[in-house]
């Protein structure tokens, strides 16, 4: 299973390129199809995990961290 960073993490593609956006924290049109494009190729290899793991995760973190407060 893959771990919660790799689950949240960019496509790699995103990473390596600059934004050509006019606001570089949005992303164009053709860089969410690509995006969208890679997850699904993850999706049918495999990788990855369940959403509803993650959100799972991601709820445990946000309740663990309610408490420390």
């Amino acid at each position: 299973m893959a771990s919660t960073e790799s689950a949240v993490k960019e496509p790699l593609s995103r990473q390596k390129r600059r934004r050509s956006a006019p606001i570089a924290d949005e992303p164009t049109k053709a860089e969410l199809m690509e995006d969208i494009r890679i997850g699904l190729q993850q999706a049918a290899a495999g990788e990855g995990r369940p959403a509803h793991e993650t959100f799972a995760e991601i709820r445990r973190k946000i309740a663990g961290n309610a408490h420390s407060r």
